[in-house]
């Protein structure tokens, strides 16, 4: 337990263990903080597990918050630092799906068997440096288990978060998950709508933020949680592979599988969140069928800040086709700035496959203009070069100047003179396909540079 000691949780949560034993009663380390310990893993919260009523943790601790009295928990407040202790208990029936009609106060192992997780449910002794198990839980940490306390289908059915959480754990730790508990997610996925939708986007953002997302999410989707979770979308898509479009742009959720695993270094949820939805973008894009994302969003109850996020990263993807090319990306940085272009270049890197030599450049060119926005150049030609030579203001226009600006951002084109000898050139090729055969749009012409 070497890397708990090394904490700088540990100090404090020790001071509490003390002073409850100084006072009479038991006190042990519980859950998480134990498992990590076990794992290698440092501590990010250490919860304790005592024998002493709330009241006389109130009189034992100047500084406490009786946020969970009720539930015999008491929140020890040491030098700004939250620590949750918990007298022993055993839980009640569960009614809502959520929580205990009421709790029993019990002792150790009473406690342990009713935890969610085996994982979960062990105990550290301080004094005597003992790991207490009940549940066999380090069996199934050694070999990277995941298994409900007991009997998966009571647990489940006390408490339908556990169904999100179980997913949660077999990506926070890389676990498998028992097929017993599998089959327990299963059976009762229908009935994860009975947990609030904030606590069910609340859990899918860890999971998508995860050390093994693609584990997570396969197993979500195995279990039929998809449907349950992204109702509309899965309504959509179903009605997608009945008209037989079950192709367009292969299937959304594995590619937001590959995605989200490919969003890891970026250390953003937003980006992770964005590169789940991103391939449903696309295909809905095509389909035409989502109205606003914004509104998906907050239906899912994301927050404002996140909705409006994502919702921006999702109205540029109609921006990104196939090639994407170094000018379009140098377009991206300016106008969307690193963040936005480095996600929007990830997220179409998943659909269609970037050109290696492009992603160089374009890594090279943040580097050397980033943080701020990029100021694009001036264009080399304007609409009033193409007036002075007989081209009347239309589409065709526009397509020349964009094309002509294209070329000019890739380098092709390294002055004004060489881009009116080009334009003169493009003009010319222009009138030679009107008069010979019918008139082509100057974007399905293809033009070479000198």
């Amino acid at each position: 337990m070497e890397i708990l000691k090394k904490s700088p949780l540990w100090p404090k949560a020790k001071y509490i263990c003390d002073q409850l034993k100084e006072n009479g009663y038991t006190a042990l380390i519980a859950g998480g903080a134990v498992r990590d310990a076990l794992l290698g893993i440092p501590a990010k919260d250490i919860d304790i597990a005592t024998d002493a009523p709330p009241e006389s943790i109130e009189k034992i601790f100047p500084n406490t918050i009786s946020v969970g009295k009720l539930f015999g928990t008491i929140v020890v407040v040491v030098d700004d630092q939250n620590f949750e202790v918990t007298r022993f208990r055993k839980d009640g029936e569960y009614k809502d799906g959520r929580r205990p009609e009421k709790v029993e106060y019990s002792n150790p192992e009473e406690d342990a068997k009713r935890r969610d997780f085996t994982v979960n449910a062990l105990f550290y002794d301080i004094t005597n440096d003992q790991i207490i198990d009940y549940v066999d839980g380090i069996a199934d940490i050694e070999q990277g288990r995941l298994r409900f306390v007991g009997d998966a289908l009571s647990r489940i059915r006390e408490d339908k978060l556990r169904i999100m959480r179980g997913i949660r754990f077999v990506g926070q730790l890389g676990f498998e998950l028992e097929q017993s508990a599998f089959d327990a997610i299963k059976s009762y996925s229908y009935a994860l709508p009975q947990v609030s939708q904030e606590r069910i986007t609340d859990e899918f953002k860890k999971i998508l933020f995860s050390k093994k997302p693609i584990q997570a999410l396969s197993v979500f989707e195995s279990a039929g949680l998809f449907s349950v979770v992204f109702t509309e979308l899965n309504q959509i898509w179903e009605k997608s592979v009945a008209g037989g479009n079950e192709t367009i742009y292969r299937d959304p959720f594995t590619m937001s599988k590959l995605m989200v695993n490919a969003a890891k270094p970026f250390g953003n949820h937003i980006f992770s969140m964005a590169s789940f939805f991103t391939p449903f973008a696309f295909w809905l894009k095509e389909m035409k069928q989502m109205k606003s994302w914004n509104s998906y969003f907050m239906s899912l109850k994301y927050s404002k800040a996140e909705a409006a996020r994502m919702e921006n990263f999702m109205r540029h993807l109609n921006s990104l086709t196939e090639p994407l090319d170094f000018s379009t990306i140098k377009r991206m940085f300016a106008e969307r700035g690193g963040e936005l272009t480095r996600l929007s270049l990830h997220c179409h890197d998943g659909i269609f496959p970037l050109d290696p030599e492009n992603v160089l450049k374009a890594k090279n060119y943040e580097e050397r203009f980033s943080p701020g926005l990029i100021d694009l150049p001036r264009a080399f030609i304007t609409g009033k070069d193409l007036l002075a030579m007989g081209l009347m203001k239309g589409k065709i226009v526009g397509n020349l100047l964009d094309e002509a600006f294209d070329l000019q951002l890739n380098a092709k084109l390294s002055n004004r003179q060489d881009a009116l000898q080009w334009l003169e050139k493009r003009i010319e090729e222009i009138k030679a396909i009107d008069e010979g055969k019918e008139a082509t749009d100057a974007n399905q012409l293809e033009f070479k540079v000198d």
